[in-house]
């Protein structure tokens, strides 16, 4: 039978099953199978969705972070959150970020995420923007150094939520 949710890594290195029915049980449970070690077996993970669901994906690039070597996460947006999940070490607790209100006191919805690396020279340079549905808030997220009392994570989420008077219909990064 046809899987009902799957996401392909467009490098090649993952697939998420996901929402699949008899396989995959819990809504909020994510099967990643390794493309690049075919013999590996499916690890699952399950993510803290606060009354969400995985709805789409996104397969960051190589990003440098403040502590420890560069890697590669998954952006999961559900209805009202994102997650961040480490791809080059699946057994580290998630990040679930929860999204402001907007101004009509509702839950925030992700309409669309972006995510930079910075320089290429700065460790502490990595950013994601999660663009909100209907509201003219813009979530920047810096993956930023960690606490004394963190120093085995390899970066602290650091979120700033900015009004961009509008509105927005996409978001980017530029560099110039």
């Amino acid at each position: 039978d046809p899987l009902q949710g799957v996401s392909v890594d467009p490098q090649g290195d993952w697939v998420v099953v996901y929402d699949a029915g008899g396989i995959v049980v819990n809504p909020n449970e994510l099967i990643f199978v390794n493309l690049k070690d075919p013999e590996s077996t499916p690890i699952s993970k399950t993510i803290r969705s606060f009354g969400g669901r995985p709805e789409r994906f996104t397969f960051t690039n190589t990003l440098q972070v403040p502590n420890g070597a560069a890697r590669r996460l998954l952006l999961v947006e559900t209805g009202q959150d994102v997650t961040l999940i480490d791809l080059s070490d699946l057994t580290r607790d998630e990040v679930t970020l929860v999204l402001p209100q907007t101004a009509t006191g509702k839950t925030g919805k992700p309409a669309e995420v972006a995510y930079d690396d910075g320089k290429p020279d700065d460790p502490e340079d990595a950013r994601i923007a999660i663009r909100l549905e209907n509201d003219s808030n813009v979530m920047l997220v810096d993956l930023a150094t960690p606490g004394p009392d963190d120093q085995d994570k390899p970066f602290k989420p650091t979120v700033n939520v900015a009004d961009v008077g509008g509105v927005p219909s996409s978001i980017a990064f530029v560099h110039t």
